[in-house]
């Protein structure tokens, strides 16, 4: 009986994937916090305009609360790297602060 957060890629193919996600939960009547988008790879030029595009697209279609968007960060090691989660992901920050 816990709520959701959805995590998502803004990256090609993701707004099918990210739509049948939200209406399965919502169908089963789960409670959808809101849905967080991230990059695992650094943009291309080519798909630059479909990542800026997709959370604004899903989050319209889907009804659901934006978190934010976590960039690609490229370090060595991921040991601080939740420390830029705030920075990029407000609506995230003000839920975990709710909680």
């Amino acid at each position: 009986n816990l709520p959701v957060i959805v995590i998502a890629t803004t990256e090609l193919g993701t707004i099918n994937h990210s739509l049948l996600t939200l209406e399965v939960l919502k169908q089963r009547e789960i409670q959808i916090m809101g849905i967080l988008f991230t990059n695992t790879t650094p943009p291309t030029e080519g798909d630059k305009f479909i990542r800026e595009d997709n959370p604004g697209i899903i989050t319209l279609s889907g009804k659901v609360p934006f978190l934010g968007v976590i960039p690609y960060i490229n370090t060595p090691s991921l040991k601080d790297a939740h420390k830029r989660i705030p920075e990029y992901c407000p609506g995230l920050n003000e839920l975990i602060h709710h909680l």
